[in-house]
């Protein structure tokens, strides 16, 4: 496990994309480090996004597995931390690596980030092994869409008979949609449809509010969407990838909650009463 922080997060990040015929986009994530930017920006030199498939024209040593990684702040006399704790999980025995078939990697990751940073990301990634290249990564978000059902479709809140609310909910591919109906609606009182997201490693959990709509008025649709619609590889080194600098280099509005492969996930649908109290009930999300 690498345990690293940053007293404030004052480091800078380049971004590179690179799209391919079908949208596939190659995200290179660099900091004020000129010895470690140079050997990244050399293997993405070797890297190139053909079709469905990342080619490497020199063949190198990794391993696939998962990478772990939490973001979050520390609170210490005089000054705040931003800590990241990171771990690589080894699936696969080491190969030489010169071809990546998007297609072929799991389509289980999580993103959850909230705005300050505080985050968990969980990827399949190749780790590079060779001495040169030493701990790179090459992470890969495929957006193919995943099996989600909620346990149930409606959910409704009865405020003692003065408004009524209800949320119809479907999962189509990777998309929650659905309506909002209220009944003797009160200006006085907003519902809210949110995503909640749950997720973490090594003892350190991090929870995520996602507004996905809010209403004062009769009826409202709504509609999330929660993979890209590309694949996305990252390309940088294994203590660079923390939940903080990936929000900024994929240039979410934050919070962000993307592929839902581990964690506890639920909608939840709230009322706002008068005397500001929450009156709320749940739906959970899982795979089939």
């Amino acid at each position: 496990m690498i345990s690293y922080n940053y007293a404030i997060p004052i480091i800078t990040i380049l971004i590179i994309t690179l799209p391919s015929l079908i949208l596939v986009t190659l995200v290179i994530i660099l900091i004020r480090s000129k010895s470690l930017n140079r050997v990244i920006n050399q293997l993405s030199s070797l890297i190139i996004v053909k079709d469905n498939e990342i080619l490497i024209t020199k063949p190198i040593l990794a391993e696939y597995g998962i990478l772990n990684s939490v973001g979050y702040w520390t609170i210490g006399r005089r000054i705040s931390s931003y800590r990241c704790k990171s771990y690589f999980k080894s699936i696969l025995k080491p190969n030489y690596l010169n071809r990546i078939k998007v297609d072929e990697i799991s389509n289980k990751y999580t993103i959850l980030v909230d705005s300050d940073g505080c985050g968990v990301l969980i990827l399949p990634c190749f780790k590079i092994l060779d001495d040169y290249f030493k701990n790179i990564v090459i992470a890969i978000i495929n957006p193919r869409t995943p099996n989600l059902e909620v346990s149930s479709n409606r959910l409704r809140i009865d405020y003692k008979g003065k408004d009524i609310v209800e949320a119809f909910i479907h999962i189509s591919g990777s998309e929650i949609y659905g309506s909002i109906y209220r009944y003797m609606a009160s200006r006085y009182r907003i519902a809210r449809l949110e995503l909640i997201g749950e997720a973490g490693t090594r003892g350190q959990y991090i929870i995520i509010h996602k507004l996905i709509t809010e209403s004062r008025s009769q009826k409202v649709e709504f509609r999330y969407k929660f993979a890209p619609n590309e694949p996305i590889v990252i390309l940088t080194h294994e203590k660079v990838l923390t939940p903080m600098r990936l929000l900024k280099a994929l240039r979410q509005k934050a919070p962000l909650i993307l592929g839902l492969g581990a964690g506890k996930y639920k909608l939840r649908l709230s009322l706002e009463t008068p005397i500001r109290k929450k009156v709320f009930t749940e739906v959970g999300i899982k795979y089939r």
